[in-house]
């Protein structure tokens, strides 16, 4: 699926969505998947927590990622309605990386 980035009407500027399981990620993917997750929730907004948990290669868990040219741009961890995360003083809100 592709969406037009907010604020254009051209395909100069279009992100293609894709959202996958932790199976059907490329090992450059997932790279780039966690690269960006940890360089906005843990360095940017200084939040050290642990990043990786088992709920990214739950089945049913979806990484959404925003790709526009090769570059990944946004991403999502949609998590399955049953799957809580713990609770943590160290999380107060989550940011959507868009770049």
């Amino acid at each position: 699926m592709e969406t037009p980035a907010a604020g254009t009407t051209g395909t100069e500027n279009t992100v293609t969505w894709k959202a996958l399981t932790f199976d059907e990620l490329s090992n450059n993917q997932l790279f780039e998947l966690l690269k960006l997750r940890v360089d906005v929730f843990v360095v940017e907004q200084t939040c050290p927590y642990p990043e990786l948990d088992e709920k990214d290669r739950h089945p049913q868990t979806h990484h959404l990622m925003g790709i526009k040219d090769t570059e990944l741009v946004a991403c999502a961890r949609l998590l399955p309605a049953k799957l809580e995360l713990p609770v943590s003083k160290h999380w107060a809100r989550g940011y959507v990386s868009i770049i």
